[in-house]
């Protein structure tokens, strides 16, 4: 569905906006400044791909926004979306063993969650929050589901349910989330 290969080819061809591409530090877990990685001329602004390599080297998180990654990534959201009658999207989630995503979350949409490469493991609560957002903790929390998703697998996260998704591996994922019509 993608490599890492093509997600590097996306990064150093696509056009540069703020939200195309971000990064989660792996200490703090938070979203670093585009400012970063971005070069900003009077032409064009454009992605620092040595930068962007170092801090791939350095465990940061990169997800990507968009369904047009990849052929392969947009027939799948296309599919999607008039499988189920839905918006959908894509985020393609990347990193090197030891990156961290989001603490345990949630989010407004139904998200089906695709592994591409490597192993993650998924941590489901029983509990549902109000709005998206993410918790300090999984304190009080009780696991509903855990599994490890190798390549080729998937699983779906009701709208608002707390999740946790932790790399086990280098990994790419794709998260869809949709959004009913």
């Amino acid at each position: 569905m993608i490599t890492f290969d093509e997600m590097w080819y996306f990064i150093e061809t696509t056009t540069v906006t703020d939200n195309v591409v971000v990064l989660i530090d792996p200490q703090s877990g938070g979203k670093i400044d585009p400012k970063e990685y971005i070069i900003h001329s009077y032409w064009e602004n454009r992605f620092d791909i040595p930068k962007l390599r170092k801090l791939w080297d350095l465990c940061f998180t990169f997800i990507i926004h968009g369904s047009t990654v990849t052929p392969a990534v947009r027939q799948l959201i296309e599919e999607v979306e008039c499988g189920n009658n839905v918006h959908a999207q894509s985020h393609i989630y990347a990193g090197k063993v030891g990156s961290k995503s989001f603490s345990v979350h949630c989010d407004n949409p139904d998200n089906i969650i695709v592994q591409c490469i490597g192993k993650s493991r998924v941590t489901i609560y029983n509990e549902y929050g109000y709005s998206a957002g993410s918790l300090d903790s999984d304190r009080g929390l009780t696991i509903k589901e855990q599994v490890i998703l190798e390549p080729e697998m998937n699983i779906f996260i009701p709208a608002k349910q707390y999740h946790l998704f932790e790399p086990l591996t280098d990994r790419l994922s794709i998260s869809i989330p949709m959004v009913r019509l």
